[in-house]
């Protein structure tokens, strides 16, 4: 096979394959540093994604209120494997944001996750069934703590 191909200036990317995609990427979010972002601060998205034949492009998308305010480019750490670990950073004015990760293969098939991120003071979490071990082990630990605090004569 003799391949000749003149590549314009400015970005761009070569893929060889046998046959036709038709496999949809996949893409799992990380997380974010720092995990509680104040707004004007600067964040770092992390997520992984996979494709059959390699990723063409990933960006993040931050939502305010429904609406998409910026969109930012996102970066493989290792680009030239078909799973790869991809980060951004940027910096979001709300305490209160949705970001979507949108991932593009080489034939255009795409994939997307998403992570809400709300303020701390509306956050709230419950266990699912009651059945943790914390509750029973805070117990425990509390009811040792005078004879830690003992002391010996």
């Amino acid at each position: 096979m003799l391949l000749n191909v003149t590549v314009p200036e400015g970005e761009s990317q070569l893929a060889v394959v046998k046959e036709k995609d038709t496999q949809k990427p996949t893409v799992e979010f990380g997380y974010i540093s720092p995990r509680k972002p104040k707004p004007g601060t600067l964040i770092k998205v992390f997520f992984d994604a996979n494709d059959n034949v390699g990723i063409k492009s990933a960006k993040v998308e931050v939502i305010e209120n429904g609406k998409v305010v910026a969109t930012y480019p996102a970066f493989s750490t290792n680009p030239w494997d078909v799973k790869g670990n991809y980060f951004s950073q940027f910096t979001v004015n709300s305490s209160e944001f949705t970001l979507k990760v949108v991932v593009e293969d080489f034939y255009g098939n795409t994939a997307e996750t998403t992570y809400e991120h709300a303020s701390a003071t509306t956050t709230t979490s419950s266990p699912s069934e009651g059945k943790g071990v914390c509750g029973p082990a805070a117990l425990v630990a509390i009811a040792l703590i005078p004879a830690f605090l003992r002391r010996r004569k």
